[in-house]
């Protein structure tokens, strides 16, 4: 986590007019020592969505055995990054009046749909799981469907997903007769992948998976936002954070503190 500031010194090159690149410097950090305007943060999260399947099953009576096709689906719940514009560092004893501006990270009601899949070798009469499984093959979650016959099955499943909460912060523009001004992007980043199978164990006993399933979501995979350009509301507000959040708005992780807004 980054706490930030610099000393009056170089609030009068923030202030005045002259060309130079907008940054954001920390205590104690000369503007040499800035490598780049833009800034990242991140935390870390345990994100609990809802996983729905459908499993159509038809031909139990065929030669061939049952035929199974596998529709999934990920609901996400919301997730915002939370830019704040302060005249003060966090945790100062100076007055604050704060500006906060949301960044949407995931919109309610986001959903990632995966086409339907066939499925083969699951015996007829044989009772269904529904298994979600991670990319090193652990169980993640388990669901029983039923018997395998003719039939149209749903299942949810809430379903914990191990994800990286991203912003990017780059300054855009600031003058003494202007609030200051930033862009702002975010992502949402799936640190584990996630596959979905469907086991059985036969009426002899046997159990095994079939042949087929889904993957829901691979790791690495990023959902992006918009870019967004944030007005710090008030001219002295140049101590910008930023602060994850939930869809119940519960903080996530710490208030990361960027920097203050400065002309190199």
């Amino acid at each position: 986590m980054r706490t930030a500031s610099q000393q009056s010194g170089s609030d009068s090159r923030g202030m005045s007019h002259g060309s130079g690149s907008l940054l954001f410097v920390l205590p104690g950090t000369s503007l040499a020592a800035v490598p780049k305007s833009e800034q990242r943060v991140s935390s870390p999260h345990s994100l609990f969505a809802r996983f729905e399947a459908w499993i159509r099953i038809t031909e139990c009576s065929t030669p061939l055995g049952p035929r199974l096709s596998l529709h999934a689906s990920l609901s996400l719940p919301a997730l915002e990054a939370r830019v704040i514009f302060r005249p003060a560092p966090p945790g100062s004893h100076a007055p604050s009046e704060e500006v906060v501006r949301q960044l949407m990270l995931v919109r309610p009601g986001e959903r990632l749909v995966r086409p339907w899949r066939p499925v083969r070798g699951i015996p007829r009469g044989a009772e269904i799981t529904l298994r979600v499984l991670a990319r090193d093959g652990s169980l993640l979650e388990e669901e029983p469907v039923g018997e395998c016959q003719d039939r149209f099955h749903d299942v949810v499943v809430p379903l914990a997903l191990d994800v990286n909460a991203v912003a990017w912060i780059v300054a855009r523009d600031w003058s003494e007769r202007g609030a200051p001004r930033i862009r702002s992007r975010g992502e949402l980043v799936f640190n584990r992948g996630a596959t979905v199978r469907l086991g059985f164990r036969g009426k002899d006993g046997r159990a095994g998976e079939g042949v087929g399933g889904v993957d829901l979501v691979r790791a690495g995979t990023a959902l992006f936002s918009a870019e967004k350009l944030c007005d710090a509301g008030l001219q002295n507000n140049r101590w910008v954070s930023v602060q994850f959040a939930d869809e119940s708005g519960r903080p996530i992780g710490d208030e990361h503190l960027v920097g203050r807004c400065v002309r190199a």
